[in-house]
């Protein structure tokens, strides 16, 4: 792959007659050729792919690029049309080819060009429903669906910043396609996981995940929404991104635990999916069912107790954006997130909750200036959310004080947090820029004094 990261050396390849040979030889998709690991196949074809950027010639990087990606589409095809493909999965002799034709095609994902986009598209859209039968083949072998999961993750973040609208809703149709189907597999798989060891079905899960939730994460960029919104607004038979992101999001939710949140990878992706989620798709948020709420809400708090700044940071950007919704959605007369923000039986609301959560690890715990000035984002519509809550915690930190002085320094810092430099109801900019300057006076009058030794 080294060779063909400079235009230069590119151009001399793909002059270069050994390198044609090279290409050919691997087109002919000769025995031998099978007999490499499928990791060298991924990194072959990634190099034959990226050779393009030599050919100054678009017809010429079109060629190129169908010569090394078609044989791959046609082997896929002819899979997918086999009467005995329902059994390739769980055959051994098999399995190896599977590997190697996944593992190729994510390494021709990988040598997308700017040049090689346009073809690239065509022969993956061509074939996209034999992609869906592979996957339905893959469904009782593990580490063929996550092959499967990281090519089609692989194919979107190559794809994305070149689409048209029309591409983009071809693409999405797609996904939706992908991830209902890994959805249903996954169900069905559940059972087979619980006769494996804790240890066996945690690392499994963690990759799968881990993949799926950066293909869900790449789903709700901006670029991509608006190129779908774009597409046909409204038309019989769009996909809206929503609809492929919270088929994955219902998957996701009930195998997230706190287990699984103990690997970094696994965690900082999750946190950094709701806080895209909460930001793009509040409302759809609300309209989850009251369990999938309690648990998205209870590992945010989780993420927000966190030191891994990544963890954090992502943590208090989705709090900021689900209350940010609802304390808007309420001022206009409307639910907000209605129930699911109610006082639970214990008489704390969720908002309530969050508020305890943020000025505790502001106040009493070790935290980085960093963190602080994050927080003042998320705890001023939190606080616009729940006034109630803020009394009350005020009362209770009113009365662990022992004398008359201490006591007027904290109310009056208290006041002051909530109503100094003129803040207002509004989560707007301005007031945001206001209510951070109240919080660092805030935190500088009072941590001190609630620090314990």
């Amino acid at each position: 792959p080294v060779l063909v990261r400079r235009r230069l050396l590119c151009k001399v390849l793909a002059r270069t007659p050994a390198w044609q040979h090279l290409a050919g030889w691997y087109a002919r998709r000769e025995a031998a050729t099978l007999a490499l690991k499928s990791e060298h196949h991924r990194l072959i074809v990634e190099a034959l792919g990226r050779a393009a950027a030599g050919f100054i010639d678009v017809e010429a990087c079109a060629t190129h690029v169908s010569h090394v990606v078609g044989p791959l589409m046609q082997d896929l095809k002819a899979l997918a049309q086999r009467p005995d493909r329902e059994e390739l999965g769980q055959r051994a002799d098999s399995e190896h080819h599977l590997m190697v034709l996944l593992e190729s095609l994510r390494g021709a994902a990988r040598s997308t060009l700017p040049r090689s986009q346009l073809i690239m598209f065509r022969l993956v859209s061509d074939s996209m429903h034999d992609l869906i039968v592979l996957q339905g083949v893959c469904r009782h072998n593990a580490l063929l669906t996550l092959l499967v999961l990281k090519f089609i993750k692989e194919f979107v973040q190559a794809q994305v910043p070149y689409l048209t609208p029309a591409d983009a809703q071809v693409l999405s149709h797609f996904c939706l396609q992908a991830v209902t189907q890994y959805s249903q597999m996954h169900k069905g798989r559940l059972a087979e996981n619980a006769k494996q060891s804790a240890g066996e079905t945690t690392k499994e899960q963690y990759k799968e995940l881990v993949t799926l939730l950066k293909l869900l994460c790449q789903l709700t960029a901006t670029e991509l929404q608006e190129l779908v919104a774009e597409a046909s607004p409204g038309a019989e038979g769009s996909v809206h991104l929503s609809q492929v992101v919270f088929i994955g999001m219902h998957l996701v939710i009930p195998l997230i635990s706190q287990e699984l949140l103990k690997f970094p990878k696994l965690c900082r992706q999750y946190f950094a999916l709701l806080a895209l989620l909460f930001e793009a798709y509040p409302a759809n948020v609300a309209a989850l069912s009251e369990e999938a709420v309690q648990q998205v809400m209870n590992t945010l708090s989780f993420g927000l107790e966190q030191a891994d700044s990544a963890v954090s940071d992502a943590s208090l950007e989705a709090l900021a954006a689900i209350a940010r919704f609802h304390f808007v959605e309420v001022k206009a007369g409307k639910l907000g997130l209605g129930q699911h923000a109610a006082p639970s039986s214990s008489g704390t609301s969720l908002f309530g909750h969050f508020l305890e959560v943020l000025l505790r690890r502001l106040l009493f715990e070790e935290c980085k200036r960093d963190f602080a000035e994050q927080a003042a984002d998320a705890l001023l519509p939190v606080l616009l959310c729940e006034p109630a809550g803020y009394h009350r915690i005020g009362q209770s930190l009113l009365a662990g004080q022992g004398d008359e002085s201490t006591r007027a320094r904290v109310a009056e810092a208290l006041e002051s947090l909530v109503s100094g430099n003129g803040l207002q109801q509004s989560v707007d900019r301005v007031n945001l820029r206001r209510f951070r300057r109240n919080l660092h006076s805030f935190l500088g009058n009072v941590r001190g004094l609630f620090r314990t030794k």
